[in-house]
C-alpha cells in the first residue's frame, strides 16, 4: 500500500505526465501544420521561379529583337526641329 504521500507524488507525477503528452500532441500538430505550410511556400516558390525565368528569357529575346530592328534603322540623326 502506498502512503498519502507516495499517493500524493504519484498524482502529481501522473498530472504532470499528462500535460506533458498533452503539450507533446499539440506540439506534433503544429509540426503537421508547418510542414505542410512549408511545403505550400515551398511549391509557391518554385512556381514564381519558374516564372522569373521565363520572364527573363522573354526579356533577352525582346532586348534582342529591338536591337536588331533598331540596326535595320540605322543611327538616327537629329534634325534640328
Amino acid at each position: 500500500m502506498l502512503s498519502a504521500k507516495g499517493r500524493e507524488t504519484l498524482e502529481v507525477l501522473q498530472e504532470r505526465l499528462a500535460t506533458f503528452l498533452a503539450h507533446h500532441e499539440q506540439l506534433q500538430g503544429d509540426r503537421a501544420a508547418l510542414a505542410a505550410r512549408l511545403t505550400s511556400t515551398l511549391r509557391a516558390y518554385e512556381e514564381a521561379l519558374q516564372r522569373l525565368r521565363r520572364y527573363e528569357r522573354e526579356r533577352v529575346e525582346m532586348k534582342a529583337r529591338l536591337e536588331r530592328i533598331l540596326s535595320r534603322i540605322g543611327p538616327c540623326s537629329p534634325t534640328g526641329g
